[in-house]
């Protein structure tokens, strides 16, 4: 998520859809390309340790939410803002799922069929 704050785009793209994943495997992200240059060295450092092949390696949630984190307080607060988005979806459609399941239910007689 960092890295598409920053650039635009996520930092490993291709098509077809298997492709993403070999470019993921392989872990070559491309730092070279704009808007890279114009970041400062200690957010491209950052991206780069959250997109750590090893996990034993790669940087936690916490550690990148940590105040020790070399971001703005700008970026930090677009990554919490997504954070809070995300957890209002996620109980937005739950609760869209559940009304229509009950409507779907009870128009059904009870029985969920159609």
């Amino acid at each position: 998520m960092l890295h598409i704050l920053l650039r635009g785009v996520p930092p490993f793209w291709a098509e077809p859809e298997h492709r993403i994943f070999n470019a993921i495997l392989k872990g070559h992200a491309d730092f070279t390309s704009d808007p890279w240059p114009s970041i400062s060295h200690q957010a491209k450092d950052l991206v780069k340790k959250m997109l750590t092949s090893n996990p034993k390696q790669r940087l936690t949630a916490h550690q990148v939410l940590s105040p020790d984190t070399p971001l703005d307080n700008a970026v930090l607060g677009r990554l919490k803002q997504f954070k809070a988005m995300n957890n209002f979806k996620k109980v937005a459609l739950r609760v869209l799922y559940n009304c229509g399941y009950r409507e779907r239910n009870a128009r059904c007689g009870g029985s969920g069929l159609l």
